[in-house]
């Protein structure tokens, strides 16, 4: 949700949260650091060129045209085979960055079945 649409009563919630947390960590509890990271625009990529065509037409009849630049950064790494852990607010669309590559590859693998299946039939 985009700053300006925050209650303020959310926002007294979280700060209240935060300084219990604060005064907590002044006891030699666990708490290191708190930062404040200001708003910032979305950054956005396309779908990457890996994707199955099939893929990003479904994507894109669900409403997403192109990705967060998380979103493509992160898929590109775990397509090409790399560790990744993603940690962004709720909602931030963390789930296509695990899930856009596992789908494409389960595309990918079905359309190999298929073509091995016609060859058979064929």
């Amino acid at each position: 949700m985009p700053p300006s649409q925050r209650s303020p009563a959310t926002l007294d919630t979280v700060h209240d949260l935060l300084g219990a947390l604060v005064a907590r960590s002044r006891q030699d509890e666990a708490l290191t650091s708190v930062r404040q990271i200001p708003a910032r625009e979305a950054k956005f990529r396309p779908v990457p060129g890996w994707v199955t065509s099939a893929l990003s037409e479904a994507y894109r009849a669900t409403g997403i045209q192109e990705l967060y630049s998380h979103q493509a950064a992160s898929a590109e790494l775990v397509h090409d085979g790399k560790n990744v852990v993603v940690v962004t607010p709720t909602a931030s669309g963390k789930t296509l960055c695990y899930n856009l590559p596992a789908l494409n590859a389960e595309a990918l693998a079905i359309r190999r079945q298929v073509g091995r299946i016609q060859l058979r039939v064929g």
